[in-house]
């Protein structure tokens, strides 16, 4: 039955879903504080189908150790952690704006470019949040070794009130928790399809020692944000393909060019910054987080114009009235450009190198959803189910589907014709789920029916 809000939650009254992720829901939320003042958080909370499975309980329990002892303006705060009724949850400051990627998005569909100081600034931000969480420390003084091993423009947030503020610590490592599944040993290894461990992350994102599976320090993360800052200012998504494996060998063995190969007008003191950022040995790297701070600061002081949280808010409001506004929500409709193809999850794009250009047809096994939405009782009209279809194209997303159809109409979504992950079919199954669930609390007043069907279909690409 689907969850009716708002909804008390513990101390917590639900009043909007704006999102789920690979183990978690996230909810808009109201908790009385004081003298009957309420505040507005974000609460996530792990999924009813991963509750009772140790390995997503013990992910979002060490999300949670790291998060809570992190207080920094560039890192959203996590206040509180619990459970209720079986369920983890976290809550979280509520950072109203958008995330990189839906700034990214934007741009693109203007067939704008990203100002050279606005995108050096957002890093140099990225950075301090960073360097601070690389050099926590515990109680008696020993390092934690954090490394947050996610860095990427979904993971960047960006508010109203010109601040960047890195979230999702959910794969996040500290040097005690990695010296741990160490000593695992190969008897408690997973394997993905190309034999290696298993790997978390956005692929497009990793380091090349990260893509390997090799371990990792907080360079790795240098990195990640060096091909963050080298996106930003080429205008250029990278290391993007259909097929992750071959996505995944390109991270492993392809270094990307120069960005003064790309953009002769860059000035020479960012080009040769961002060129070390992503040097493919680590020790050619900044050695720290705070170095490359160090260096983006001195670039930035130097730099016409000025630029601060003032100037970035004025820059993020061109944008955010077109991506939606909220924390951990899913972004508004794609424009035609980009639809089918949100780096959000999937780690493609419709790359120069990832088209295959005039390939005859080829008969590939799809399943295709269709859901249909119509008033729960007849004679009534309720309100358009903006939510819900918001929260509808979050799940494709999540499910590496293709979105046909969108509207109130109905939806469509195709799985398999983007990437042929083995488990098509029981994706679907879980995205119709998802849908049957949200109806109720995203869509008050309306009915949803669904239809799966496996077919062959000719794929042009």
């Amino acid at each position: 039955m689907s969850l009716v809000l708002p909804h008390a939650f513990g101390r917590y009254t639900l009043t909007q879903r704006i999102g789920e992720g690979g183990m978690a829901e996230v909810y808009l939320a109201q908790v009385t504080v004081a003298e009957g003042l309420s505040k507005r958080v974000v609460v996530k909370k792990i999924r009813k189908e991963f509750a009772d499975q140790p390995e997503f309980t013990r992910m979002f329990v060490d999300e949670a150790k790291i998060a809570l002892g992190l207080n920094h303006a560039n890192i959203v705060q996590v206040f509180d952690f619990g459970q209720v009724h079986g369920s983890f949850y976290l809550a979280m400051e509520l950072v109203e704006g958008l995330d990189l990627m839906g700034l990214v998005h934007s741009i693109r569909a203007r067939a704008e470019r990203m100002p050279v100081v606005i995108a050096a600034y957002i890093a140099h931000q990225a950075a301090a949040g960073l360097a601070y969480a690389h050099q926590r420390r515990d109680d008696f003084g020993t390092p934690l070794g954090i490394v947050h091993r996610d860095i990427s423009p979904h993971n960047i947030m960006l508010s109203l009130a010109g601040t960047v503020k890195i979230l999702d610590f959910g794969i996040a490592r500290t040097s005690a928790r990695a010296r741990l599944q160490a000593e695992d040993g190969p008897g408690r290894t997973r394997s993905d399809d190309s034999g290696d461990v298993t790997i978390q992350g956005k692929i497009a994102y990793m380091s090349p020692e990260q893509a390997r599976g090799g371990p990792l320090d907080q360079r790795s993360d240098i990195y990640s944000l060096g091909v963050v800052l080298y996106e930003l200012l080429s205008g250029e998504l990278v290391f993007r393909h259909r097929d992750r494996l071959v996505a995944l060998e390109w991270v492993r063995t392809r270094p990307l060019a120069p960005l003064r190969e790309l953009l002769p007008e860059l000035p020479d003191e960012l080009a040769t910054l961002v060129d070390r950022a992503l040097a493919r040995d680590p020790e050619a790297r900044w050695d720290t987080a705070r170095a490359l701070q160090s260096a983006l600061a001195g670039f930035l002081h130097r730099a016409d114009p000025v630029v601060d949280d003032e100037v970035l808010s004025a820059f993020v409001g061109e944008y955010v009235g077109s991506h939606g506004g909220i924390q951990g929500g899913p972004p508004g409709p794609a424009p035609a450009s980009l639809e089918g193809h949100d780096d959000e999850t999937r780690d493609l794009d419709a790359s120069v190198d990832s088209q295959v250009i005039d390939s005859p047809p080829a008969l590939q096994r799809v399943v295709l959803l269709k859901a249909a939405l119509e008033p729960a009782l007849p004679g009534e009209r309720p309100s358009a189910p903006t939510q819900f279809l918001a929260l509808a194209r979050d799940i494709a997303y999540k499910r590496d589907a293709e979105v046909c159809q969108l509207d109130a109409g109905g939806i469509l979504l195709a799985f398999g014709t983007v990437l042929d992950t083995g488990d098509t079919d029981e994706t679907a199954v879980r995205a119709a789920l998802a849908l049957r669930e949200a109806i109720g609390e995203a869509a008050p007043g309306y009915g949803i029916g669904v239809v799966l069907a496996g077919l062959p279909l000719a794929m042009v690409r």
